[in-house]
């Protein structure tokens, strides 16, 4: 259409429209440029080997032209026109052709996506899964964790409420450093505690009940002596 106004416009505004060729072979070097590049796929690219030699037999074509026209040789403008519609017809040909291989790839492009959206769904929807199943399984192990020592100690007091004061707790919570540990020194030290005590008690009792013979024995002495003297007096 350019090459056409630029012939029509001959002798009158032929500036603005040789300004148009220009702009609009601008346009195609970018637009090549462009598909040189972005065109990855292989029937795709095959169709754009054929749409871009067509373009450039156009652009020639146009050339050799304006080249002619420019030297004055105007009865060869019907001819050029009319072979530039020509080559105009392959590359709308061709380019149909890509855009349509262009849309096939991009089609396959998005199943490709989605069914990679649907693989990455349930790889992550397994992969929440077996987090939330390692979350559980720790959380009862530290749970248990931390609710032993507590039954060990449990189990510990009621040994010795039921009299068992040989009881020892495990040394290993002995050992453990924090409040469990804490803990568990506490209750030692205090199962020591009332160990002695209950020893020194023991001991206590067994000499009051040594004492008690004692006294009993002496009071029957005493009851003897004074019945030998009731008699005598008697």
């Amino acid at each position: 259409n350019a090459f056409n106004t630029y012939v029509k416009s001959a002798g009158t505004g032929s500036a603005e429209s040789a300004a148009k060729i220009q702009v609009a072979e601008a346009q195609i070097r970018e637009l090549t440029a462009f598909l040189d590049t972005d065109v990855t796929d292989l029937e795709s690219r095959s169709n754009y080997v054929g749409f871009k030699a067509s373009v450039e037999s156009l652009t020639r074509q146009i050339d050799a032209g304006l080249d002619r026209f420019s030297k004055g040789s105007i009865k060869d403008y019907v001819s050029d026109y009319a072979q530039a519609n020509k080559e105009y017809g392959f590359v709308r040909d061709n380019g149909t052709a890509l855009l349509f291989s262009q849309l096939k790839y991009t089609s396959s492009v998005r199943d490709t996506i989605n069914r990679r959206y649907q693989q990455t769904l349930l790889a992550g929807v397994v992969s929440l899964f077996i987090i939330l199943m390692l979350c559980v399984f720790f959380v009862l192990q530290f749970a248990n964790r931390l609710s032993k020592p507590l039954r060990t100690l449990t189990l510990a007091a009621k040994q010795i409420s039921d009299g068992n004061m040989d009881f020892e707790v495990d040394p290993t919570l002995l050992k453990q450093s924090g409040e469990i540990g804490m803990l568990s020194r506490s209750f030692s030290a205090m199962e020591r505690t009332l160990r002695d005590k209950i020893t020194q008690l023991d001991a206590s009792n067994m000499e009051s009940k040594k004492n008690a013979q004692v006294a009993l024995a002496d009071n029957s002495e005493l009851e003897r002596l004074n019945k030998l003297m009731i008699d005598r007096e008697l």
